[in-house]
């Protein structure tokens, strides 16, 4: 059962990750860490979680970096559900023949990703996927 949770379970943490999330997919949350300091600007997602019976705890910054993996937490850290992923095959049949696909695995610092994602907008894919070749001859 708990292999399983955490297969379907990852954590979120940043308040603008965290803040991002709640407004795109509030149901995905299960539980939640705060540190007092940011409570207020998280206060429309303490009554929802109170409303829908989500676990959260308000504790110091020692127990959140326990709870969050890192001690760069920023002061809040969600557990949520995964989304349902798509098989790369299926994906792949899905898309045109001119669509770049970039898989990553295991990129879990922000910074990385952040810095990723920054590069493929310079070179024009906003969505995630690009309606170019691959080709180095663009």
């Amino acid at each position: 059962m708990i292999r399983r949770q955490r297969r379907e379970e990852t954590r979120v943490y940043g308040e603008n990750a965290c803040q991002a999330l709640f407004q795109s997919r509030p149901e995905a949350i299960v539980r939640a860490w705060f540190v007092q300091s940011v409570t207020a600007r998280f206060r429309e997602v303490l009554r929802w979680l109170a409303a829908n019976r989500k676990a959260y705890h308000v504790v110091d910054g020692a127990e959140l970096t326990k709870a969050s993996g890192t001690e760069h937490h920023g002061g809040v850290c969600f557990i949520i559900k995964k989304r349902l992923s798509m098989a790369v095959s299926e994906w792949l049949s899905q898309s045109g023949e001119e669509d770049c696909v970039l898989a990553l695995e295991d990129v879990s610092n922000p910074y990385n990703l952040g810095g990723i994602m920054r590069t493929c907008a310079h070179f024009g894919e906003h969505r995630g996927r690009r309606r170019r070749t691959c080709s180095g001859d663009q």
